[in-house]
């Protein structure tokens, strides 16, 4: 559970999943409580590893907690908030979900690209492809209105 200032934010019940809450509604002026609680109900019907009350042998004692970073970051009213990326040999798809409608993205050594909506197909002419001897990353920019998300990929295929 996580609360802020006291006032509960919601839940997560899912397991080993991400999850986010915005607070913006919640915050006060001058110094904020977040409180992450954890509680471990270690149930026998759930898998959880070579974990045991008594260890001994292969069996570790119980172990639980949070086990990813936990952090605050800011972000603009109508963010992207899903990233998709489908790179084939010679084109890039990328997928998003949130934002504004219009979007731009600049891809180094490509080009650049306005476009609407929630997905974008980029054909690339002579591209060139990750290899262990030349790892070539194609970075690119996504700019969504107040939004911005720097991000790469690249081109490769495993055959024989």
């Amino acid at each position: 559970m996580v609360f802020l200032n006291g006032k509960l934010l919601g839940k997560n019940t899912y397991g080993y999943l991400p999850f986010e809450f915005n607070i913006t509604d919640l915050l006060k002026d001058g110094e904020n409580t977040l409180t992450v609680e954890v509680r471990d109900e270690t149930n026998p019907l759930y898998p959880y590893g070579k974990q045991r009350i008594k260890r001994g042998g292969m069996w570790y004692t119980p172990i639980s907690g949070i086990w990813q970073s936990v952090w605050l970051e800011g972000c603009a009213k109508n963010y992207i908030k899903e990233l998709k990326l489908t790179p084939t040999l010679n084109e890039i798809t990328i997928d998003t979900v949130g934002g504004d409608a219009k979007k731009h993205i600049n891809i180094s050594g490509v080009g650049e690209y306005d476009y609407e909506g929630d997905s974008i197909t980029v054909r690339i002419e002579n591209p060139i492809n990750w290899t262990p001897e030349n790892p070539h990353l194609y970075n690119f920019t996504l700019i969504c209105g107040e939004d911005k998300v720097d991000s790469y990929y690249d081109a490769r295929s495993i055959g024989s």
